[in-house]
Parts: structure tokens; sequence; C-alpha cells
């Protein structure tokens, strides 16, 4: 449930309204919203498959079987307790409390990766973009800095750019999805994040695009750029934009030649890029249609 902002005790100064952002921390109170919200849409649909959950010989695997969410109880069994799949905890009660008591157990940053788990492992596109967008309204409501993009938790929080980059992993075109969301895992993977080859994943997605418009497999980006103006009204300023992105990526100093000192390539270069890429595909995108 959204949050109703401006009640009376907050008008009248009587309860603090919260302002700190919560970057590396989270409350209690931001805890439960997330984890309501995962239970509600969720959880509470394996329980209503799975009959009484005051049963305590509810025993709810095999008929796991066939509920979309298997893959979740199995990565969190094998990943996250590390336990083996033999041993694999059939009472669906038991199972809940295990999953439960790790949720509010756990810091700050596990919450994101339980939440990632979930996005990976779950199926169903309506319930997967019901689900994001849902906890995106409570993380801003909670004042969290972080809002849900495909699979992952990021940190950006501009809607416009949200929106730009979700199109994009929802792209109809072969190949293009793939290299957005390599490119967006590559910049935000926790252990080992690789901005040089995100921003190689995110040109390519350009590239990709622009050889479908243009018909043309073997045509680099600038060559598919000259076939799609020649059909399509292309702004000068942004097919020149284009190509220099282009001559970023592909010159004898580029990123896929990689000449570049690697601690010139940051985070923010990094990211610049990938939403920058994904605003080019969705424009270009639109030429096809």
């Amino acid at each position: 449930m959204k949050k109703i902002k401006n009640l009376f005790s907050e008008r009248k100064k009587l309860i603090k309204v919260e302002n700190s952002i919560q970057v590396n921390s989270i409350s209690i109170e931001s805890k439960n919203i997330i984890w309501s919200l995962l239970s509600e849409n969720i959880f509470s649909h394996v329980q209503s498959k799975l009959g009484n959950m005051y049963d305590k010989t509810n025993y709810f695997f095999p008929l796991a079987e066939n509920i979309w969410i298997k893959n979740f109880f199995k990565y969190f069994w094998l990943r996250i307790e590390k336990r083996p799949i033999d041993e694999l905890e059939s009472d669906w009660n038991r199972f809940y409390n295990l999953i439960r008591n790790r949720f509010f157990g756990s810091k700050w940053d596990f919450i994101y990766t339980f939440i990632e788990i979930v996005f990976k492992t779950i199926e169903g596109e309506d319930l997967i973009n019901h689900i994001r967008l849902r906890l995106n309204e409570a993380f801003e409501d909670e004042n969290i800095p972080y809002r849900i993009i495909g699979s992952l938790v990021t940190d950006i929080t501009d809607q416009e750019e949200i929106d730009s980059l979700n199109e994009a992993l929802q792209s109809p075109f072969g190949g293009v999805e793939e290299h957005f969301s390599r490119a967006m895992e590559l910049l935000y993977s926790k252990s080992s994040p690789d901005y040089r080859n995100s921003i190689k994943e995110s040109i390519s997605a350009v590239e990709a695009i622009c050889k479908i418009i243009a018909n043309s497999e073997k045509a680099t980006l600038s060559d598919a750029l000259r076939i799609i103006s020649k059909k399509h009204k292309i702004h000068q300023s942004l097919e020149s934009g284009l190509n220099k992105i282009y001559g970023y990526s592909s010159d004898e100093k580029g990123i896929r030649h990689a000449l570049l000192d690697e601690s010139q390539i940051d985070f923010a270069e990094a990211k610049f890029m990938l939403v920058s890429c994904s605003a080019f595909y969705n424009y270009i995108k639109l030429l096809s249609i």
C-alpha cells in the first residue's frame, strides 16, 4: 500500500518526518514494507496452492515443482543456506520461517541481494513487472536511494532513465536485450564491476538495433546510421552524437581497443553510457515502427 503523505500528525509536526537517505542502512520499517510486498505478491500465492498454512505436515516442495517460484526455493537452499539438495526442506511453514528469519536478521545489503534473487528466479512477466513497480514505489516512499531496473537494484532513481532502461531491457529485437542486460550486470557487479566492458555492451546494443533497422548485419554503426538516415529523418546533431559514441568506442584510443588506462574509466562514465545508449536505442527503435 502506497504511503499517504502529509497526514495530520506530520502537518502539526507531532511526529518526525523521515528525511534521512538510507544509503548504507535500512530501517526496520522499510524492511517490514519490503517483506510485506514480497509476502503478499509471492509467498501468499504459494500458500494458497498448498492449503492450510497451519497444517504442520504441509509438505510443499513436491507440489512446488508446478509453482513458478520453484527456482527461488532451490537457489536459496543451495546458494544462500549452502545445503545439499537432498536435504531440501519440504515443509512449507519451516521453509517460510527460514527465509523470513534470514531476511529480517540480515544487514541492509542482503535485503537488496534477496530482492535480486527473487527477480532472477521467479517467472511471469506480468507478475515481475507488478512487483518491480510496487517495490520501486516503496523505495521512493521510504527514501531508499535505489530503484529496481530489470532484475537489479541500482542507484538510478530518475524515473525517465528507469523507464528508458526497462524498455530497453524488454527489447523484442534479438541480441539487444542481452547487450543491455550484460551492461547492467557488469556495471552493478558487487564483487568485480567491469566499467570498460559495461560500456562496450551498451554501445553494442545501439549498434545491434541500427544493424537490424538498416537490414545490414555487416555494417558498422556509422554505416548503419547512413543507411537509416536515407529512409528516416534523423536530426543531424543526433546522428553526429551517435557517430561520436561509435568513435569513442572504436577508434585507435577507444574503449574496444583497450588502450585507455583502466583507471580512466569510472562508474559515472559507464552509468552515463548505459543510460544514454538506452535512450538512443528507444529513439532508433521508433523508426522501425
